[in-house]
């Protein structure tokens, strides 16, 4: 079936309208699916309903590869907009009807990616300065590697979620949308900041050492007791609030992750655009909340830390404190209590 519709890929009126044209029986199973997926998206596609098809032509793709489902999938890109994920289909296709020895489907997939190029919007990201060991670029969930960094790369309009991460660093993420037409957007990321860093006791992460014991008998010589116990407090207020914030995004992750499922037949693949919508949401709040834990309970500990070993001239009790997350119909939270 593949091969006689996309005789006449070139001529897009008269490509759906072979869609119900049956092929030759295939073996039981995965292949089986394969082309029930195939004809269920050219029906889909007929029907104006692209964003239902392409999910289809994709897994049909995945399962059993061919030129022709390549072919259906970049045209199904390319009708809902995203310009990029067709260009890159087309070129897939060009490749396997090259080693395929097929020159007619080889030019059609060239000329539609060449027609594509200069509408296809790009996403630059740069990061000044020394970068941390093993560092890694997440876009949309996807590993792209370092190496990315400083590269234009082609991605399809729209809204586009960027994580930044290194072991032993605090992950950074941030939200770039980008427009169609050819524009060429630029985020510049700063250098990740060390969990064990003790460069400032206000950074993300950093650690406090104790200052040795004053030899001297002036009072004024000595460190201020309700100073640092007052620190400690502020410090130690930071990371609840950073901890509030983490409990709340995985709340809000896990809701949209559920709504993602209902709004999807086999989740996280054949997803309307409610699925797709909340799956993105859910992936962003994730990243939010693994920020707000790492940094609420780096400042937690922190300021724990400050008001324990705060010097004072009468011995006291070591203040302690307790956090207990909560969680409820209507959503979550933090209970504190302690002794200071």
């Amino acid at each position: 079936m593949r091969t006689r519709i996309l005789r006449v890929v070139l001529g897009f009126s008269c490509l759906l309208p072979l869609a119900t044209m049956t092929s030759p029986t295939k073996a039981q199973g995965k292949d089986a699916l394969a082309e029930a997926l195939y004809k269920s998206a050219l029906e889909l596609m007929e029907q104006g309903k692209d964003a239902e098809a392409c999910p289809k032509l994709k897994q049909s793709q995945e399962i059993d590869p061919a030129v022709g489902t390549l072919l259906y999938l970049g045209l199904c890109y390319e009708r809902v907009g995203k310009t990029a994920s067709a260009w890159a289909v087309y070129r897939a296709a060009g490749e396997a009807s090259r080693k395929a020895n097929q020159p007619e489907r080889r030019e059609i997939a060239m000329e539609r990616a060449s027609k594509l190029e200069p509408a296809l919007s790009t996403l630059t990201i740069l990061m000044p300065g020394e970068r941390a060991p093993g560092l890694e670029i997440i876009l949309d969930g996807s590993p792209i590697g370092a190496a990315a960094i400083g590269v234009p790369m082609p991605v399809d309009p729209g809204h586009h979620f960027v994580e930044v991460t290194a072991p032993g660093y605090t992950p950074m993420s941030e939200n770039v949308d980008v427009n169609g037409g050819g524009d060429a957007r630029t985020m510049t990321v700063g250098a990740l900041v060390a969990i064990n860093s003790s460069a400032s006791p206000t950074q993300p992460g950093a650690t406090t050492e104790a200052l040795p014991p004053s030899t001297e008998s002036s009072r004024d010589s000595a460190p201020s007791t309700g100073s640092q116990r007052t620190l400690g407090l502020v410090v130690g207020g930071v990371g609840i609030v950073g901890l509030a914030a983490g409990t709340y995004f995985g709340l809000r992750s896990q809701n949209k992750e559920d709504e993602a499922k209902s709004n999807c037949i086999n989740y996280p693949t054949n997803c309307s655009s409610e699925g797709l919508a909340a799956n993105d949401d859910a992936k962003s709040a994730a990243g939010y909340a693994t920020a707000g834990f790492i940094v609420g309970g780096a400042a937690l500990l922190g300021g724990i830390l400050l008001s324990a070993t705060a010097p004072s001239e009468e011995p006291q009790d070591v203040g302690s404190l307790r956090v207990d997350p909560m969680v409820g119909s209507n959503g979550g939270g933090l209970s504190v209590a302690g002794r200071w």
